[in-house]
């Protein structure tokens, strides 16, 4: 089965009840305590997509589905794989709307063999390629291009390897060029810079360090992206202000 209208399916929202004066003050407030909580217990660990951990946010995953759905991208970059269940989630959610015909493309510089061998045998890996190799190398981003030669139409990017600013940054310069008009790229973790006094795990990001400054810095530059405020309307988000939208070429 393929979903070939997105407009037939918005002809649903009109009869859902939706509150449109929200307590944006009161949301936001809980939303950063619950994030902080969260955070410190590692509840982002706690799930997993058909059987594979998935070390995101369930409601960043839910808005990037809505992207997925409306964008209809072929291809869908990630850099940092981890244990691959935010692999699977999308090769599940592109597999519903094209069948065969996409790619999905992972990045992970360090590729453990007990989650590769899992990985492999999932159902829904026959159209994900993990490259081993720093997401910010040459070599990495020819073997992109080697990959899907032809990245016409919407592309969907997600970076959630090394979280510190200066790798982000150089993150956004190189991905940022396989997006078209109407893509995203979708930055993680922009939490860290946000909630102050959480424990992170890797010491070397601090507060100020760390991917919403990457983003900081690389909107200045580049203005062919802006923030997607509407990403934002869970509230509840690790990559709060970081989904970023190519609204020119």
């Amino acid at each position: 089965m393929k979903f070939e209208d997105v407009a037939f399916y918005d002809q649903i929202l009109k009869y859902v009840k939706r509150k449109e004066k929200k307590d944006f003050e009161s949301l936001s407030k809980a939303a950063k305590e619950w994030l902080r909580i969260s955070y410190e217990n590692k509840i982002y660990y706690d799930w997993t997509w058909l059987g594979i951990p998935i070390i995101q946010t369930p409601s960043d995953m839910m808005i990037i589905q809505e992207l997925i759905f409306r964008l209809r991208p072929k291809t869908l970059i990630e850099t940092g794989v981890a244990h691959g269940g935010s692999l699977i989630f999308y090769s599940s959610i592109l597999n519903l709307i094209h069948g065969s015909e996409y790619s999905v493309i992972g990045i992970e510089i360090d590729f453990r063999l007990h989650n590769q061998r899992i990985l492999e045998k999932h159902p829904l890996y026959k159209n994900v390629h993990v490259i081993k190799g720093d997401s910010t190398s040459i070599t990495t981003i020819q073997k992109i291009k080697d990959l899907q030669p032809d990245l016409s139409g919407n592309v969907i990017v997600v970076l959630d390897s090394y979280h510190g600013k200066d790798h982000v940054l150089k993150e956004l310069e190189l991905y940022s060029d396989f997006v078209n008009v109407g893509g995203y790229i979708l930055v993680c973790d922009t939490v860290m810079d946000i909630l102050e006094g959480i424990e992170l795990t890797d010491k070397t990001v601090s507060r100020y360090n760390g991917p919403k400054s990457a983003i900081d810095e690389f909107l200045e530059k580049d203005t062919r992206f802006v923030i997607d405020e509407n990403c934002n309307k869970l509230f509840i988000s690790h990559a709060y202000n970081g989904f970023l939208k190519k609204i020119r070429d």
